[in-house]
């Protein structure tokens, strides 16, 4: 008898798709995946192939690249959203919320002040702590 444990969707483990902060503006966040883990170290491919590390610490390294609960984007959650003509998301938290022909849209204000409408496809939540309680969400190796 072959028994398979599901990884929770939670957890940041090899394989798994994400946004990482990118190296050249720690306010970006750039897609890719994570290709292996440590105790300590995440090592994360990019898209472009390149390859960077963080430390399994540090919590706002990275988000899962999936699409939030629409009921947890309440006014200033920290998320990570895309921006015009930008092809990494950029950090910012939740202003407003509204809904039209049944589409809720987020107005997003950035880190720099600029401010724009993204859809819920088009966000990621800057998660900080860990789901259901206050421990850290640090990246859990597998």
């Amino acid at each position: 008898m072959i028994f398979c444990l599901k990884v929770p969707e939670d957890q940041l483990v090899p394989g798994r798709r994400v946004l990482a902060r990118s190296f050249s503006n720690h306010r970006n966040y750039d897609p890719g995946f994570i290709c292996s883990s440590t105790e300590v170290l995440i090592y994360v491919q990019f898209d472009n192939a390149k390859t960077w590390f963080y430390d399994a610490n540090d919590l706002t390294a990275m988000v899962l690249d999936r699409d939030p609960n629409p009921k947890d984007l309440v006014v200033g959650t920290q998320v990570v959203a895309k921006r015009p003509n930008e092809s990494a998301h950029v950090q910012g938290i939740v202003k407003k919320e509204k809904e039209e022909n049944t589409e809720k849209t987020f107005l997003i204000e950035f880190w720099d002040g600029l401010e724009h409408w993204n859809s819920l496809e088009q966000i990621r939540i800057l998660t900080t702590t860990k789901p259901g309680g206050n421990e850290p969400n640090h990246l859990m190796a597998e």
